[in-house]
């Protein structure tokens, strides 16, 4: 089979590996979706190690797919089940091999072409869902890319005061209030955070950095006293935090899943968000704005990277087009052009 690999930065080419197959405890997907997550990109870039699949450095986890293989001793999944992964990387290619405990399954209900976000539901709703927030508390979400919309949605369904919300991009703005975030601020922290000092003097309750770049100790500043920051992003190799800007205004730092116990409470916060993605009160098609056939996967990573168009960027391998439609539209195989979703 076919699977895409990076031999180096920049470089995205295809190497012939073995199918695999699933052995016991295991299932295989046949791949139908990745989406591009800012991880890929930091790898491409060369900013960040690739994960190393088949032999290989490889990119690309956020994988939706049907399961075409039932390794022994595995109940439950069948054949033609619709699955996400936590993590599985190395999915630019055909099958993929991973377990029960690593899937989340999901109905048509979904599209395939949008079963791969699932793979972020659960950071997001911890975030979102277990960092304390009230229904008093004045919350600002930084970054507005999948993971901070997202977040920014399921803040507004959980409930509190004000949700205000950063991004240099005004189209996600836009798409933030309708998600409903109270006030958008169109700029970056920096930019932006005399203002919102002026506007909140009393500070937040709760702030989630959901940025590819460090913006902690932006943030600390804004923030009252027994606070906290949820670093969902923001660490980056290259980030510095000052301890004691944080200790000096009794501010915690936390991770999205710190308050998580294990994997049992992290499958059903995931299970409790798929609800609403059934019910339609999260939306997630609102977020893909490209599609790409596989063997543009090139192309799809340097839109991702170098535009703030492109939020959700997926790949698709050609027999899920027709297993979606009519989600169908969102790529045209004749000329191998990039086309917005609607």
């Amino acid at each position: 089979m076919r699977l895409w690999t990076i031999p180096g930065p920049g470089k995205l080419v295809p190497a012939e590996v073995a199918t695999p197959v699933a052995g016991p405890g295991e299932i295989r997907l046949r791949v139908a979706a990745v989406g591009i997550c800012g991880s890929d990109v930091e790898i491409f870039q060369g900013r960040r190690p690739p994960k190393v699949r088949h032999g290989l450095p490889v990119v690309g986890h956020a994988v939706s797919g049907t399961v075409d293989q039932v390794g022994p001793g595995v109940g439950g999944i069948r054949l033609g089940d619709r699955v996400s992964c936590v993590e599985g990387w190395g999915a630019l290619t055909e099958h993929l091999v991973t377990t029960p405990t690593n899937s989340l399954v999901f109905d048509d209900r979904i599209p395939l072409v949008d079963g791969c976000l699932l793979e972020v539901l659960p950071g997001v709703a911890m975030a979102a869902w277990r960092t304390g927030i009230e229904r008093n508390s004045d919350v600002l979400v930084v970054g507005q890319g999948v993971s901070g919309l997202l977040i920014t949605r399921l803040v507004a369904v959980h409930g509190c005061r004000r949700l205000v919300v950063v991004d240099p991009d005004p189209a996600k703005g836009t798409l933030a209030r309708e998600f409903g975030a109270h006030d958008v601020r169109t700029g970056t922290l920096a930019e932006v955070a005399g203002t919102l000092a002026a506007d909140y003097p009393h500070g937040f309750d709760v702030a989630i950095a959901a940025t590819p770049t460090g913006v902690v100790d932006e943030i600390t500043p804004l923030m009252r006293p027994r606070s906290r920051i949820v670093a969902y992003g923001g660490l980056d190799d290259e980030a510095r935090i000052d301890v004691l800007a944080l200790h000096h205004r009794s501010v915690s730092l936390i991770k999205e899943g710190e308050r998580i116990g294990g994997v049992r409470e992290a499958r059903a916060i995931w299970r409790e968000a798929l609800q609403l993605a059934y019910d339609g009160v999260l939306a997630l098609g609102r977020l893909r704005t490209h599609a790409y056939p596989m063997e543009d996967a090139a192309a799809a990573l340097r839109l991702r990277a170098e535009t703030a168009g492109g939020i959700q960027v997926v790949l698709r391998n050609d027999w899920s087009v027709a297993v979606d439609e009519p989600e169908a539209a969102g790529v045209d195989h004749a000329d191998r052009r990039a086309v917005p979703a609607a």
